[in-house]
């Protein structure tokens, strides 16, 4: 009797644990009795299964709710044991638990099933409040001592708050991905060694799928792998962020940022943010290239102001001086040595009428008075044989007929490129004929010289020649081009082409200002 009695005080030491465990859990603890014990047929297919489980689920109750179903659903033990699955559950989960327990069954009716088994769903259920909670359920059958199911055992835990923010997670990690797959800039992750583990989009020709798993450094032109493979093993090493430029294979330059990322299974990683910067830089080099063009057409316009002052120096200067010189000294010879004072003083004249002469030809020079009065293809003929007078070569010009006035800027500029190209010819050619031709055609002006000397390698031309750079920048600020074709031992042709621009009707018809355009003192 002793033994009975310690046995009886064993059995409910043992409910009253497992109902203090029950009754203070969190999660929503349940049984419901199957009655008796579930006898299945031997064989059972799928269409009987689901109409077992049906009848089953329809007079489904529970047999045990713990009071935590107050929590999980807002129910009361008694409401909760009250109501049937169908109460319980929206349409679309019941339909889902009636096609979970087909399933079962028909593993029930298996040779060697695996009693202790057990299913995890997640069911739609309707909380007293009306609104649907998503619950996880851990279900398992309860069995009699010969192994026969005799009613079912479940854990219901509300996953409702976890299900909502693992749904907020996706719809946060989905618009990321679409973010970064958007964004202009070029995304990488890589690990320690390069290898790229993910492009958010293509890179040149080569695609997404045909940059994982390759190297980053690969795609990397050869001078710039080690500076980058530097910057992502410190990057790695220190977990700060760096940044480096490069250019890859396909010219394209970036500049990135190499941001540390944190390791997964000891192998560290860094995400590379690449901003394309080719037209940038491609920008900075032309400002840098107009800036040293611009330096150069500074110095020749200094070469063309030294010129003439070496020409006013060596020439006006000089034989302005000498013929003051001479008056000087006829007016000291006046009254001792007349006849020598007569010859000085006729010295002295002739030395101001070559000095007027002088100051006439800088500035036709400078600022010639057939282009003004006569327009371009006089000036040129005049500056040909300006040109012929002083020595060789023989010029030949072939102008258009009919060749119309064009804008004064638009004059003066081909007039320096003429005067520019048959003083190089003359100077440096050594050919004995240079041909000039000027062509108005459709809505372009065509300006070709050509010598037949000694040529010469472009690519070998000094810095400090400034001529041929002088050309160029003429023509390009006129919104024109300028060919230099030539090679050594095979003459130069230099051919220039701008843009029409006619004289407008403002501008002075060729015969207006002839007599102005010589000095008053001439």
């Amino acid at each position: 009797m002793a033994e009975c009695a310690n046995v009886d005080e064993l059995v409910r030491d043992a409910e009253h644990r497992y109902r203090l465990i029950t009754e203070n859990a969190t999660d929503l603890i349940w049984t419901a009795s199957l009655g008796s014990a579930l006898v299945l047929p031997d064989r059972l297919d799928r269409a009987a299964a689901l109409e077992i489980a049906g009848e089953l689920l329809s007079g489904f109750h529970f047999s045990y709710v713990s009071p935590s179903v107050r929590r999980v659903l807002g129910y009361e033990v008694g409401e909760a044991m009250a109501l049937g699955l169908k109460q319980l559950l929206t349409s679309e989960s019941f339909a889902q638990a009636q096609q979970l327990l087909a399933e079962e069954l028909l593993l029930e009716v298996q040779p060697g099933k695996d009693l202790q088994r057990s299913r995890v769903v997640e069911l739609q259920h309707i909380a007293k409040d009306g609104r649907a909670r998503c619950v996880e359920v851990h279900a398992s059958f309860l069995r009699n001592a010969e192994g026969r199911t005799t009613a079912m055992l479940g854990v219901s835990r509300d996953a409702t708050e976890q299900r909502q923010a693992d749904r907020a997670l996706r719809e946060s990690e989905a618009a990321l991905r679409e973010l970064v797959q958007n964004i202009p800039d070029l995304v990488l992750v890589v690990d320690w060694d390069g290898l790229i583990h993910y492009v958010n989009r293509s890179l040149g020709p080569a695609s997404p799928a045909e940059l994982v798993r390759r190297s980053g450094f690969g795609f990397m032109k050869p001078e710039y792998r080690n500076v980058c493979r530097r910057a992502l093993r410190r990057a790695c090493r220190t977990s700060q962020v760096q940044h480096v430029e490069m250019m890859d294979v396909f010219g394209l330059c970036w500049s990135c940022r190499v941001v540390p990322l944190v390791a997964e299974e000891g192998v560290p990683r860094a995400m590379l943010i690449c901003a394309d910067v080719t037209q940038q830089r491609k920008a900075e080099e032309a400002v840098g290239k107009e800036q040293e063009l611009l330096r150069q057409v500074l110095d020749l316009f200094e070469r063309d102001r030294q010129l003439v002052a070496f020409e006013l120096h060596d020439g006006l200067a000089q034989q302005l001086i000498g013929a003051l010189m001479n008056l000087e000294a006829s007016a000291q010879l006046a009254a001792t040595a007349p006849q020598h004072s007569r010859q000085t003083y006729r010295e002295g004249l002739r030395l101001l009428r070559e000095s007027i002469e002088e100051a006439r030809r800088l500035m036709r020079g400078l600022h010639p008075p057939a282009l003004v009065a006569f327009g371009l293809v006089s000036a040129i003929e005049h500056l040909i044989q300006e040109n012929e007078a002083a020595g060789r070569p023989q010029i030949e010009f072939v102008a258009s007929p009919e060749f119309q006035r064009l804008a004064r800027p638009l004059e003066n500029v081909i007039f320096r490129i003429v005067q520019e190209t048959l003083t190089n010819a003359r100077r440096h050619s050594g050919s004995d004929k240079v041909r000039v031709e000027l062509v108005q055609q459709d809505n372009r002006v065509r300006l070709s010289v050509r010598d037949w000397g000694v040529g010469f390698d472009v690519n070998e031309l000094r810095r400090d020649r400034f001529g041929l750079t002088g050309i160029r920048e003429r023509a390009r600020l006129f919104g024109g081009s300028a060919l230099i074709d030539t090679a050594p031992g095979k003459g130069t042709c230099v051919t220039v082409e701008l843009p029409l621009v006619p004289a407008p009707a403002e501008q002075p018809p060729a015969d207006a200002g002839v007599e102005d355009c010589r000095p008053t003192w001439a």
